[in-house]
Formats: structure tokens, sequence, C-alpha cells
């Protein structure tokens, strides 16, 4: 069964990278299912690879402490997650001095100091 992405879920990720907002996609879903998602809509297509840019809560969880301050910078998509991994995603941006905006399905995140419209 083929659930493709909403019409508003592209347009809202698309509106936030073009207002230089740094969208984090975060979900259960399985990574590889994540990222052809993400290819669908246009999301990331700055990027040829997401190697780097994309990880399972698994994945995540096994970086060491360093690792984890360069994945948090680098991140577009966080997959396999559970409710614990999403608290801890969020908080763990929180420490970096980040203003995170959790939506139903993504996180935005921006630098202190700009405005979410």
């Amino acid at each position: 069964m083929l659930d493709p992405p909403r019409d508003e879920v592209k347009n809202a990720m698309l509106s936030c990278i073009s207002a230089g907002i740094r969208v984090i996609v975060v979900t259960g879903d399985n990574k590889s299912t994540a990222e052809s998602l993400c290819h669908q809509i246009g999301a990331f297509k700055h990027l040829d690879d997401l190697s780097g840019y994309s990880y399972t809560a698994s994945e995540f969880e096994a970086l060491a402490p360093s690792q984890k301050t360069i994945a948090l910078q680098r991140m577009v998509l966080f997959a396999r997650v559970e409710p614990s991994h999403k608290k801890m995603l969020v908080e763990a941006l929180q420490n970096q001095t980040e203003v995170v905006c959790y939506l139903v399905y993504f996180i935005v995140r921006c630098f202190y100091g700009d405005i979410l419209v």
C-alpha cells in the first residue's frame, strides 16, 4: 500500500527550507522509506546523498558524544524513532542553544533570534 506525502506537507517543508529554516524529518518509518518520500517531494534536493545526514535512532544512539554533536548539526532525517527519541532530539538541539519548534510531522529548527512564521 502506498501512502504518498500530502501536498500540504510538501508545501510546508519547502516553504520552511526556502525561508532558511532547517527542517529535520522525524519518523517511526524505515529510514529508506523516509528518504524516498523526502526525495519524492523535493526536500533536501541540495543533497545528492543523505549519508551522514540521515540516521535511525539506534545509529544515532551508537555515536560517540562528539559525533552526536556533529550529527545534530547536519541531520535532516531521524528515522525509526519512538516518543523518547523525539524528546531526546529536542533536548539535544536545545542544549546547543537552538530554538526548536516541534510540529506534528516534522521538526522545524532555526538558530536563536530567527522568527518562525
